[in-house]
């Protein structure tokens, strides 16, 4: 197995990170671009093999495509290796590190740990990530990168471009958590089922969410069941879905995010689609969110929970699809109320400047300098501080009444800038900014 070393630049800086490649075939359209290191700076460097082992771990041996060591620590550095591990339940509770960027290139895969023998273990990433691959069990629960975890930690991991479907209980990370910690994990694909599903966990109870985002699609499929009771009532609703968590009890989320697109019929939120003493502050949800009864932009059905310092902006009208008993304190459901609020927002978790909306620092580190700049314009646009340029003509950018001031530590945005400047293509200019104006931040 080859493994390559890569440069990729991150706001200006580049590192030197391996990548270990299966094959060339990719899932999901539109993946990101392997050019953009996406983990946060928080995760530190990478560790090289040499610490590692001088840390205890083991590198993996594969045979019979099982992981065959006995060892407390083990490194996973290629795909052969992380496609032992699935193979492999003797090691699901010990403690498993990647030593470097794996890409399957597109192989079907299983998920690490089932409902008679859940992981419970510890998974650090190390900063890497784990890319281009597909889990297809359409009738089946518990599915996604984890099937079933139990008392178990997953860390410092990115999921990118995967194609994930079951029946229930399907989530990008794990299908079902319990008791479990998962921190500075992020996930980036497609994901489909029938019920309880989400972006990082389908079904919780009893977890800690910390520093994590999703940026993916997620579909609830209806499904028809023959019901002997009620001929009339045969078909079963696509519920619980939410781009973080589908449904969850007794959780604490912090600082975490989605950037999704959901779609479903019951129990549809932007975060989460069903809570029960969920803890949930500083959270962020922008999307869109499609769903009937008991849906809402940030939490479809909620009860007894309870929400703090965080906002939604989506499609929705309401923030809460059903509430009962949850309680809330400063949320914002649309663009104008974080514009209007100038309250202290908490610095360690958020940046926020006049006449910008706070951005969580986890989300922040991960956005290109393009997005950043487009968030901003647009929000200038809806505030009225930049005319939309749906009627540009013929004039130059530079008579147009535009005050553009991007931010002074994204020194990428003068580039930008002078892009915009130099164009005389109405359509581009309407194209990429007109129609974003209109797009997610207006809420319905």
């Amino acid at each position: 197995m080859k493994i390559n070393s890569i440069s990729l630049p991150y706001f200006g800086i580049k590192t030197n990170r391996q990548k270990s490649v299966a094959g060339s075939n990719s899932i999901v359209k539109n993946s990101i671009n392997y050019e953009i290191q996406r983990f946060p700076l928080s995760f530190g460097s990478l560790i090289p093999n040499s610490e590692l082992l001088k840390m205890g771990y083991k590198i993996a041996k594969v045979e019979n495509n099982k992981v065959a060591n006995d060892d407390d620590s083990i490194i996973i550095s290629s795909p052969d290796k992380l496609l032992a591990l699935q193979n492999s339940p003797n090691i699901w509770n010990k403690k498993i590190v990647l030593a470097c960027d794996i890409d399957l290139g597109g192989k079907k895969i299983k998920p690490i740990g089932n409902a008679t023998k859940p992981f419970k273990g510890e998974f650090d990433g190390n900063g890497c990530k784990i890319s281009n691959f597909k889990i297809d069990s359409s009738e089946g629960r518990n599915v996604g990168l984890f099937g079933k975890c139990e008392n178990a930690q997953i860390s410092n991991l990115e999921i990118e471009n995967a194609f994930i479907r079951g029946n229930q209980q399907v989530g990008g990370f794990v299908g079902y958590a319990n008791n479990s910690k998962l921190q500075n994990c992020f996930f980036q694909g497609y994901i489909e089922g029938h019920k309880n599903i989400g972006g990082l966990i389908g079904t919780g109870n009893k977890n800690t969410i910390k520093d994590s985002g999703t940026k993916c699609n997620i579909l609830a499929k209806q499904k028809i069941e023959y019901n002997p009771f009620d001929f009339d009532n045969d078909v079963s609703l696509a519920e619980s879905l939410g781009g973080l968590i589908g449904s969850d009890n007794n959780s604490t989320i912090e600082s975490s995010y989605s950037d999704s697109n959901l779609e479903g019929v019951e129990q549809v939120g932007g975060l989460i689609g069903y809570s029960a003493n969920t803890i949930i502050q500083n959270t962020i949800f922008k999307g869109i969110v499609t769903g009937k009864a008991k849906s809402g932009s940030f939490l479809g059905w909620a009860e007894n929970s309870n929400i703090q310092d965080s906002y939604s902006l989506s499609n929705k009208k309401d923030f809460i699809g059903l509430n009962i008993n949850s309680s809330a304190s400063n949320i914002y459901n649309s663009l104008d109320e974080l514009i209007a609020d100038n309250r202290y927002w908490n610095g360690s978790v958020w940046n926020k400047s006049n006449g910008r909306i706070p951005r969580l620092k986890i989300q922040e580190k991960r956005m290109t300098p393009k997005e950043l700049f487009l968030e901003d314009f647009n929000i200038d646009i809806k505030t009225g501080k930049i005319k939309n340029l749906d009627n540009l003509g013929n004039k130059p950018i530079e008579r147009i009444n535009i005050n553009l001031k991007p931010p002074k530590h994204y020194d990428e945005n003068n580039e930008l800038l002078e892009e915009i400047k130099n164009s005389q293509d109405k359509f581009f200019l309407r194209d990429t900014f007109g129609k974003l104006a209109i797009s997610l931040r207006d809420s319905n």
